[in-house]
């Protein structure tokens, strides 16, 4: 909090009435229980608009890479007004035949989502960076993703 620390503008931006925005998506359970699932700020916003979170896409590619890590995050594409999808799947402790069959079936699964999680681009990375509980350090991702240091291999994109 020490940001807001005697700025007013900040502090005062940052409420809703009485409630301080945190920054995080979550869901509340018909038991009245609060479940955080995401964070705000590594939203994706599809090409329909839509802002979706980076788990609800791993979650719809978590078939494709069994026990392989994955992690994916947004990127702004240039000159539009969304992100395109990058998957990242991680390397080490994998074989290439592993990760190609992988890489593979991500394919096939992006090809048919009509659009609505279609990958940009799946990159190969040697190891997915975690925080020490076991976030994924998405910003180093796009940093990845910016730098152009990864080897990835484009599989789509909405450039039409």
């Amino acid at each position: 909090m020490k940001g807001y620390f005697r700025d007013d503008e900040l502090t005062k931006s940052s409420y809703d009435g009485d409630y301080f925005k945190t920054g995080d998506y979550g869901y509340i359970d018909k038991k009245g229980n609060l479940y955080v699932t995401g964070r705000v700020k590594e939203s994706i916003i599809l090409h329909t608009g839509k802002k979706v979170s980076p788990t609800d896409i791993e979650n719809y590619y978590k078939s494709a890479c069994g026990d392989i890590p994955f992690a994916c995050c947004g990127n702004s594409k240039k000159d539009s007004n969304y992100d395109g999808v990058h998957l990242f799947v991680q390397t080490k402790g994998f074989s290439e035949k592993e990760i190609n069959e992988s890489v593979d079936k991500i394919y096939a699964l992006s090809n048919q989502t009509a659009n609505l999680y279609r990958l940009s681009a799946v990159h190969k990375i040697e190891k997915i960076p975690m925080t020490s509980v076991g976030k994924v350090k998405r910003f180093e991702l796009k940093k990845k993703i910016k730098d152009e240091s990864s080897d990835s291999v484009t599989i789509n994109n909405f450039e039409n």
